[in-house]
C-alpha cells in the first residue's frame, strides 16, 4: 500500500472513530402483535417444550404470554401433543417423554385464536466438544472462563450453554439465586462475520472455587445457525465499529408467526472447579 494510500485509510479511520450521535426522540406507535413461537427440541429422551408469547413494540414492555393454544408436534409415525404447564404461562409440555433424532423430519403445528402456523426441522448431528477452560484472576481471588470452544468452525456449527452453581460454597450459601447461579452462551458459527472481531466489551462472571459448571453443546441447523447470527448481531456484536442495520430477526414459522422451530443434538459435561 502507498503512502497516499495509508493517509486515506488513515483519516477515514480517525472520522468513524470521531463521528458524532445525537439523541434520537424515540415515541412508540401501535404496532400489530405477532405470535411469536420458540421451539427447541433435542435428541434427551425428556419432557419437551415449546413456548409461546405475542412480541412486543420495545425491549422495555412486558412479553405476554399465549394460553388456550393448540400445540403439536408430528413424525412420520406419531402425533405428540403438547399441554400448557400449570406453573409457567406460555410454555406447553409434551404429555409424553421423547427424542428428537437425526433420522426424522418433525412437523409442528400451533393453533392460536383460530389462525394455523406451521413449520419443519431436522436434526444435525454433534461432534464431541472441546474440554472447557477456567482460569484463576488474582485480583479478585476468584475464577472466570477462559475458553470455550473456537468461534469460528467451517465445518460444525454449535450453540455452547454454561451453567455455574456456587450456591453450596462456604460463605455463598445464604445469598440470593441471582448471587451464585449464572447461565452463559457462546456460539462456533461456520462462517466468520466483521462485527464479531470488533464486539463491544462482554461482561465477565466471577466464580469462586468449588464452583460446579455444566456444559451443553447443541448442533445448529443451517437455520438456527441463520437465526443466531442475526440475534448477534442485534444483542452482543450490536454497537461495535461496523455495526449494521437492525432488523426483525429471520422465522422458518408459516402463516406469519415470528420465532423459530428446529432441533438439536445434545451433549453434556460437567466439572467442579478446583
Amino acid at each position: 500500500m502507498g503512502r497516499k494510500q495509508v493517509y486515506i485509510f488513515l483519516w477515514t479511520l480517525l472520522i468513524m472513530l470521531t463521528g458524532c450521535e445525537a439523541p434520537f426522540p424515540y415515541k412508540p406507535t401501535k404496532t400489530r402483535k405477532f405470535v411469536v413461537i420458540e421451539a427447541l427440541l433435542t435428541n434427551r429422551f425428556h419432557y419437551q417444550s415449546v413456548k409461546l408469547s405475542y412480541s412486543a413494540p420495545t425491549t422495555q414492555d412486558t412479553i405476554e404470554p399465549i394460553s388456550g393454544a393448540t400445540v403439536i408436534v408430528e413424525t412420520k409415525n406419531s402425533r405428540l401433543y403438547f399441554d400448557e404447564s400449570d406453573s409457567v404461562p406460555g410454555v406447553y409440555v409434551s404429555r409424553r417423554r421423547f427424542a428428537a433424532t437425526i433420522d426424522r423430519l418433525f412437523k409442528l403445528t400451533v393453533v392460536v385464536d383460530g389462525n394455523v402456523y406451521t413449520a419443519y426441522t431436522g436434526v444435525m448431528p454433534v461432534r464431541l466438544m472441546d474440554s472447557l477452560r477456567y482460569e484463576y484472576v488474582p485480583d479478585t481471588g476468584l475464577y472466570r472462563i477462559s475458553y470455550v470452544a473456537p468461534v469460528f468452525d467451517p465445518f460444525e456449527a454449535a450453540m455452547f450453554e454454561i451453567n455455574l452453581n456456587w450456591s453450596h460454597v462456604p460463605g455463598y450459601q445464604n445469598k440470593p439465586y441471582d448471587s451464585t447461579h449464572a447461565r452463559m452462551y457462546f456460539f462456533t458459527l461456520r462462517t466468520m462475520d466483521v462485527n464479531e472481531l470488533f464486539q463491544p466489551y462482554q461482561e465477565q462472571v466471577y466464580f469462586p472455587e468449588g464452583t460446579v459448571i455444566v456444559e451443553k453443546k447443541y448442533s445448529l441447523t443451517p437455520f438456527f445457525e441463520q437465526y443466531v447470527r442475526a440475534l448477534l448481531l442485534e444483542t452482543h456484536w450490536s454497537g461495535s465499529l461496523f455495526d449494521v442495520e437492525h432488523w426483525n430477526l429471520p422465522t422458518n414459522i408459516n402463516g406469519g408467526a415470528l420465532g423459530f422451530f428446529t432441533a438439536s443434538s445434545v451433549i453434556v459435561r460437567r466439572y467442579v472447579v478446583e
